[in-house]
């Protein structure tokens, strides 16, 4: 389907629908947007073999190049990088994904997160409208499994669909393993005939031989694989099967907390990168980018490094120095702690202290799914198993909240302590803010202190329908600079 029926076809469906772009910036369209900053000859060609459109020539819609990521792990630094990439060299692009959107002419907050790039077809419409009031040539989408699973993106004639991974058990409290790969399955398979897409598919260390070639065999269109030389030899599979792979010296450059440099094979030739991410996990993120950026023939090795020299994703694994103390911000328990114990081997920092929570049940706004009683009953399993990770590998404990809702904080972190063999590393504080506080007057120089669970989200449900509104990055800086530590 092309993009233009898309859109008449989702108007047709919500006739009284009122539209998300701002009244000014449709009177003024580029009031907002530095032009001065655009590199891009009137003449120069994009992905579809186009010439892109200028201000003085009419904006076709269906010439807007749609790049849309899935995946369990990654897809939400993919986006956000490969976006970052495209506007660094002059290209007009927005990005949708849970940890940013970013799009100069919708009335939702710009620069922050959400929860899920498209809850609902409306919000599908306020992309494709906002893309046209931009003059957009690049639109950028974190496609979520529920996205998928609710048919919400089925029609989206996207021009490179990513496939990061799939881990099996990563989406466990939704869905059984099964139904959560089928869904991820269907993003490279379920694609309609007239799309020109091309699809890429990278490798995965949860996956066997079998199961990473049978994604190419359901694919039915052109697919472009990336990897690791590592896995193909675990494979024991020929590695120039492989279009993009990163290769360099796992256990000196790779899980460190000074960055990580590694090489890259594309197109017969290697290439040397470098980047301020922490964990060896970010290679594979970072050849997806790669990848996509080569598809689009935008690639440039230098241009690309010196993002990766610069470029911060709030709250994804966002490493803060201060003070002889290190402060990392993230989502996931795993693999996270298991590698930050190799950097602690290392010498690279002393203790290791994990500020962690579990939410709680029924907030006001919250879809039905997460009250489903079917994902209430796996939650105490997941716990137990991320809590039982925790205490292995962290010598300190800050058991809080996170969303707590309409649940007892208490009752929570009774629940997660439930878990633990070694008591005496745990600290309870119920209100988060104030587990990081006590956390950073408890540190001393050495520690790294892994704030895990939020990653840069700043909604936070305190109870049935009080919201309060801050990320942990606001609270660790107002904290550091009130320790005149900043």
């Amino acid at each position: 389907m092309k993009l233009q029926d898309l859109k008449e076809k989702l108007v047709n469906k919500f006739p009284n629908r009122e539209s998300s772009i701002k009244d000014d910036f449709k009177k003024n369209k580029f009031n907002n947007f530095n032009s001065s900053k655009l590199l891009v000859s009137n003449n120069s060609l994009n992905y579809k073999g186009e010439k892109n459109l200028n201000n003085e020539n009419k904006y076709n819609l269906d010439n807007l190049v749609i790049i849309g990521v899935t995946g369990s792990k990654g897809k939400s630094t993919v986006c956000k990088m490969i976006h970052e990439y495209l506007k660094s060299i002059g290209k007009k692009s927005i990005l949708y994904s849970s940890v940013e959107i970013d799009s100069l002419s919708s009335s939702k907050l710009s620069k922050t997160s959400c929860e899920r790039a498209i809850n609902k077809e409306e919000d599908l419409l306020d992309i494709i409208e906002e893309a046209e009031a931009y003059e957009c040539e690049y639109l950028i989408l974190e496609v979520n499994d529920m996205s998928i699973n609710k048919g919400l993106v089925k029609d989206i004639p996207f021009d490179i669909r990513v496939l990061t991974n799939i881990h099996k058990k990563n989406s466990k409290e939704f869905f059984s393993i099964d139904e959560y790969i089928e869904i991820k399955k269907s993003f490279i398979r379920d694609i309609d005939k007239n799309d020109s897409c091309k699809c890429i598919i990278g490798m995965c260390d949860q996956y066997l031989l079998e199961e990473f070639n049978d994604l190419i065999r359901i694919c039915p269109k052109e697919v472009i694989t990336y990897g690791s030389k590592y896995l193909c030899d675990v494979w024991n599979v020929n590695d120039n099967n492989l279009d993009y792979m990163v290769y360099g010296d796992e256990s000196s450059n790779l899980n460190t907390l000074n960055g990580i440099n590694f090489k890259v094979r594309m197109n017969e030739l290697n290439y040397d990168i470098k980047a301020k991410s922490i964990f060896s996990f970010s290679t594979l993120n970072i050849l997806s980018v790669i990848s996509v950026l080569d598809t689009l023939n935008l690639f440039d090795v230098n241009s690309f490094n010196k993002l990766l020299g610069k470029i911060n994703i709030d709250g994804r694994d966002e490493l803060i120095c201060v003070n002889g103390r290190y402060f990392l911000i993230g989502i996931s328990l795993m693999p996270h702690l298991e590698l930050l114990n190799i950097m602690k081997e290392k010498n690279e920092f002393n203790k290791l202290k994990v500020i962690t929570a579990s939410i709680g049940e029924n907030f006001v706004t919250w879809d039905k799914e997460f009250s489903d009683v079917k994902r209430l009953s796996k939650l105490e399993g997941i716990r137990r198993q991320a809590m039982r990770y925790v205490d292995e590998y962290a010598d300190v404990v800050y058991l809080t909240s996170n969303d707590p809702a309409s649940t007892d904080k208490q009752s929570l972190i009774d629940e997660l302590k439930s878990h633990y063999k070694n008591l005496d590393k745990i600290r309870e504080c119920p209100e988060r803010k104030e587990a990081i506080k006590f956390a950073v007057n408890e540190s001393e120089k050495g520690d790294l202190i892994y704030i895990s669970g939020r990653g840069n989200r700043n909604r936070f449900c305190n109870t049935f329908n009080e919201m309060q509104v801050y990320t942990d990055k606001d609270v660790l800086m107002q904290v550091l600079k009130d320790k005149g530590w900043i």
